[in-house]
């Protein structure tokens, strides 16, 4: 069960990356994203992981995961367009 701390975050972010790997530049796609993280947990033996449907409670690792290197791209076009319009 998940207790706090960062080495339950690291092996939520550790399969958040072997799932974005699968396909690096266009990831999993954002409907499949889930069932290979709580895949991913139940072969590490998270079992209440994937029973909770943890997400990687990374937004830049959720993006890689789902989106692939195209997504992290757009995610920080996106903060860099607000930035800019923020600034001027």
């Amino acid at each position: 069960k998940y207790n706090g701390g960062l080495k339950p975050r690291f092996e939520m972010w550790k399969c958040a990356i072997d799932v974005g790997n699968r396909n690096v530049l266009f990831g999993s796609g954002f409907g499949t994203t889930q069932k290979l993280l709580n895949d991913c947990y139940l072969s590490l033996g998270f079992n209440s992981y994937a029973e909770s449907n943890y997400q990687t409670h990374n937004q830049y690792i959720n993006n890689y995961a789902r989106g692939g290197i195209l997504g992290v791209v757009t995610l920080l076009l996106i903060y860099l367009y607000s930035l800019f319009i923020a600034i001027n």
